[in-house]
C-alpha cells in the first residue's frame, strides 16, 4: 500500500568555491598560556548544525554542533575537547574546539569552534540569489538516509541573517544546499538540475547514439570497432591484465550461470551459500550459442554482445569528500553505473544481422549493471567533476556536444589503468544483475575483480542476509540453513545490532554464514523479526531491511524487481515509483515512510558542486553538514 507525496529534496548542505582574494590563514587564539595538543580524528564527527558569529574586531568564528555522543568521542580519540579538519590536503588544518578556548565561548556547550575568514558581500550575494529563486519552500532528508522528513522555508531576503552578524549575535546557517548550485556558491548554473540528463539517463538520444552505442540485430561491421558507451566495450577494458581476452573474460562470467556457484566469503576461505542452480540449457540456447553462431563459431565477437544500453547513472549520493583532514577519510566522487538489458538475438538466415522476419532480437528478463567507483579524492577534482555533471543539463541529449561532454565524463572512470591501485587497474566496484530468464526465478547476483587481477567472480550480495528459499540457495550438508525471513535469532541480532552507528553487516559474524551468495525474489519482501517491539527497533528494522536487495527492490520500496525495467531497440526503460518520486510506502508493521529519491541525488549532485576546498573563500564550508548515503544499493 503507498500513497504519493508532494515534493522532496534532500539531506546533504551546500558547499563553497574559491574567491579571488585570500585573506590570511586563520589562527586559534589560545586564552591564558592554555594550549591544545590535537591528533587526527579516526573519524569524522556528525555536524548536525552550524553557527556563526562576528567578533568585535570583525574575525569569523564557525561553531560546529555535533551530534549526540560525537563530542564523547572526540574527546576519547584526541584526549581533549578539540578536533583538526582541512578542506584540502594542500592547506594546513584548523583546530575547532570545546574546551573554552578562544575563540570559543563556552567549555562543554557542545560547540566547536574556531576562526575562520568571512566576507559579508559574498554572503550578500548568497541572500540576492536566493532571493530570485522562484520557490523556497523544500523537503529536507535524515542525514545519511533516503528517508524525507520535514518541510522548511528559506526566507526571502536573509537566508543568513547579516543584518544581526553585523549586531555580534549567533545566527544559525541553513542547509543552502537544497537549494541547488548557487553561483556565489561555486555552482556553474543556477538552473535547476534536470535528473534526465544530469543523474539518470535514459533518453533514446543518448541510449541509442550511433557513435557509442550500438544496436544488438545489426551486424558485427556496424558496431566495431567497439563503442565507448557498449557492453562489450566496457567488458574489453576490464579484462586488460586479467590473463584472458575480452572473449574469454565474458564467457568466464557468463559460466556462472552453467552450473551451481558455490561463493566464499571476501577472505576466500569460508564457504557462505550456493546460488540457484541454474539450467545450463538456459543460458546456451538463450545466450552462449546464438551469439557463438553469429560470431562465425569460435570466440564471442563483443561487437555483437546481445546487451543493450538502458541508462547511464551518476550516483552523488555516494560519494565521500570529507571535509576532515583534506580527504583522509578516504574521498571518492560516487559512483558511475550503465545499465544494459540482455536480448535474445537469433540470427535465423545466417545473414549476419538480426532484423529479418525469421530472425529473433528481443529483450528477456535480465540485466545487468556496471558499478564503477569515480577514481578521484581531492576536494578540487571532485568539485570540478560535479559541476560538469551540473552542466550537462544546459545542453541537450543527442546534441554533439552533450554527447562528448558525457564521453569523456565517462572515459575518465571506465577505461584502463584508471584505478592503478584495484584489480586489473580498473574502476569497477562491482558489477550485479537481476534476472529470471536465466534461472527460472527472480535472482540477483554481484560480481567483483578479486585482489590481484583476473576474471570477474561471484561474491556475497551485499547487505543481504542468506535467503529464505532453502531450495535455491542451500547444498545440504554443505552450507548452512537460510536466514528466516521472519523469525531468525540471528536477524534479530543483526537487526539490533544496527541500531549502533557505523553498523556494516557482517559476512559471518563468529564464523556463522550470514550474508548470502544470492538474493532469491519474493515480492513483498520486508525482514522482520515478531520480538522487535519499540518504535525505535520497528525503524531499525526498517533500515535494516531496505538495504538489503531484496528489501529495497521489493516490499520496502513498492517495487516489482526492476527500479530500470529493460526495453527492447527504440523503446526507452521504464523507471519505478521510486525513482520517479514522491512516494510513500507504508511497510509490513504500518509504519510509512516517504521518498523522493531523484531530489535526494540531485541535493547531494549540488552540494559536491557547490563544495568549498578552502578555509579562506570567505564563507563557511556548509559541506560539513553533508553525509554520503549509508547504504550500498
Amino acid at each position: 500500500m503507498k500513497n504519493r507525496s508532494i515534493g522532496a529534496a534532500l539531506t546533504c548542505a551546500l558547499l563553497l568555491t574559491a574567491c579571488g582574494t585570500e585573506p590570511e590563514e586563520p589562527e586559534l587564539a589560545a586564552s591564558n598560556s592554555d594550549s591544545l595538543i590535537v591528533a587526527p580524528s579516526k573519524r569524522a564527527p556528525k555536524v548536525e548544525q552550524l553557527h556563526l558569529r562576528l567578533t568585535s574586531d570583525g574575525v569569523g568564528v564557525l561553531s560546529l554542533e555535533l551530534a549526540p555522543g560525537d563530542r564523547k568521542r572526540v574527546i576519547e580519540e584526541n584526549k581533549g575537547a578539540a578536533f583538526q579538519m582541512s578542506l584540502d590536503a594542500r592547506e594546513k588544518a584548523v583546530t575547532f574546539n570545546d574546551s573554552g578556548i578562544k575563540p570559543d565561548l563556552k567549555a562543554g556547550d557542545g560547540l566547536f569552534s574556531a576562526s575562520i575568514p568571512i566576507d559579508l558581500e559574498r554572503l550578500s550575494q548568497i541572500n540576492s540569489e536566493i532571493s530570485k529563486l522562484k520557490t523556497r519552500t523544500l523537503q529536507t532528508f535524515e542525514p545519511g538516509s533516503r528517508i524525507a522528513s520535514k518541510a522548511i522555508e528559506i526566507s526571502q531576503t536573509n537566508a543568513i541573517d547579516i543584518e544581526a552578524l553585523k549586531k555580534g549575535a549567533t545566527i544559525r546557517l541553513p542547509n543552502l544546499a537544497e537549494l541547488g548550485p548557487l553561483r556565489t556558491l561555486g555552482g556553474v548554473t543556477t538552473a535547476a538540475i534536470n535528473p534526465q540528463k544530469s543523474l539518470l539517463i535514459r533518453s533514446l538520444p543518448v541510449i541509442e547514439d550511433p557513435a557509442r552505442t550500438m544496436n544488438p540485430c545489426d551486424s558485427s561491421a556496424a558496431n566495431a570497432p567497439l563503442k565507448k558507451w557498449t557492453f562489450g566495450y566496457l567488458m574489453e577494458q576490464m579484462a586488460i591484465g586479467s590473463g584472458l581476452t575480452a572473449s574469454q573474460f565474458v564467457e568466464q562470467w557468463l559460466a556462472s550461470w552453467r552450473t551451481q556457484q558455490i561463493v566464499n566469503a571476501s577472505s576466500g576461505s569460508l564457504v557462505l551459500d550456493a546460488t540457484s542452480a541454474a539450467a545450463a540449457a538456459n543460458v546456451d540456447s538463450m545466450i552462449i550459442n546464438p551469439w557463438r553462431q553469429r560470431s562465425g563459431g569460435g570466440a564471442l565477437n563483443l561487437s555483437i554482445a546481445p546487451f543493450r544500453l538502458q541508462a547511464i547513472l551518476y550516483r552523488p549520493d555516494l560519494a565521500q569528500s570529507s571535509p576532515y583532514l583534506g580527504g583522509a577519510a578516504g574521498n571518492n566522487g560516487g559512483e558511475l553505473r550503465f545499465v544494459f538489458g540482455l536480448m535474445e538475438v537469433r540470427d535465423g538466415n545466417r545473414d549476419g544481422d538480426a532484423r529479418d522476419s525469421v530472425d529473433t532480437c528481443q529483450p528477456i528478463e535480465a540485466a545487468a549493471i556496471f558499478e564503477y567507483g569515480v577514481p578521484i579524492t581531492s576536494c578540487v577534482d571532485i568539485k570540478d567533476w560535479a559541476n560538469k555533471w551540473v552542466n550537462l543539463s544546459a545542453l541537450l541529449p543527442g546534441d554533439p556536444a552533450y554527447g562528448a561532454a558525457l564521453e569523456a565524463l565517462t572515459e575518465q572512470v571506465v577505461r584502463s589503468g584508471a584505478a592503478p591501485g584495484n584489480p586489473n587497474q580498473n574502476a569497477l566496484n562491482q558489477l550485479r544483475t537481476n534476472e529470471i530468464d536465466l534461472t527460472g526465478i527472480w535472482q540477483m547476483r554481484e560480481f567483483v575483480i578479486r585482489p590481484g587481477s583476473g576474471p570477474l567472480q561471484q561474491t556475497t550480495t551485499k547487505n543481504n542476509p542468506r535467503e529464505h528459499q532453502a531450495s535455491f540457495t542451500s547444498v545440504p550438508g554443505t552450507t548452512p540453513a537460510p536466514i528466516d525471513l521472519n523469525g531468525s535469532d540471528a536477524l534479530l541480532t543483526e537487526i539490533l545490532a544496527s541500531m549502533s552507528p557505523g553498523y556494516t553487516m557482517p559476512e559471518a559474524p563468529g564464523g556463522v554464514p550470514f550474508m548470502g551468495g544470492a538474493s532469491t525474489y519474493n515480492a513483498g519482501t520486508f525482514w522482520d523479526h515478531p520480538d522487535l517491539k519499540t518504535s525505535a527497533e520497528l525503524e531499525a528494522r526498517f533500515r535494516f531491511s531496505s538495504n538489503t536487495c531484496s528489501g529495497c527492490h521489493t516490499g520496502e520500496t513498492d517495487t516489482l524487481f526492476y527500479h530500470i525495467r529493460p526495453a527492447g531497440p527504440g523503446g526507452v526503460p521504464s523507471i519505478s515509483a521510486f525513482l520517479q518520486g514522491p512516494l510513500t510506502v507504508t511497510d509490513n508493521r504500518g509504519v510509512s515512510h516517504s521518498f523522493a529519491e531523484m531530489d535526494n541525488r540531485k541535493q547531494a549532485l549540488a552540494s559536491l558542486a557547490n563544495q568549498s576546498c578552502s578555509f579562506r573563500v570567505g564563507i563557511p564550508p556548509f559541506q560539513v553538514l553533508r553525509l554520503p548515503l549509508l547504504s550500498v544499493h
